[in-house]
């Protein structure tokens, strides 16, 4: 593969960043961006945990919620009774 080089109008000799991408100087380089790809789907999940948590244990009876896994619906699934709980207990305000 044959690189083109290209010249300023002060002479210096100069190899043109690819078209469509940042200059060269300024592009991250493959490690930082795997690193940061990583990182982003770490704090995705940290973040999500807590939500996807709160789905399941609202579809358990309080018994449900100490004996079974926390991250799977329990043995009886119990929406309407739970949520209809937690409107009348908060009076439709939720």
């Amino acid at each position: 593969m044959t690189v083109k080089m290209k010249t300023t109008p002060d002479g210096l000799v100069y190899r043109p960043s690819i078209e469509g991408q940042p200059p060269r100087a300024i592009a991250p380089s493959q490690t930082a961006r795997v690193i940061t790809i990583v990182l982003l789907a770490v704090t995705l999940i940290y973040f999500l945990f807590p939500i996807v948590w709160v789905i399941f244990s609202s579809s358990k009876t309080n018994t449900d919620l100490v004996s079974t896994f926390g991250f799977w619906f329990g043995d009886t699934i119990n929406w309407s009774g739970n949520w209809t709980a937690l409107m009348s207990w908060t009076q439709n305000l939720y």
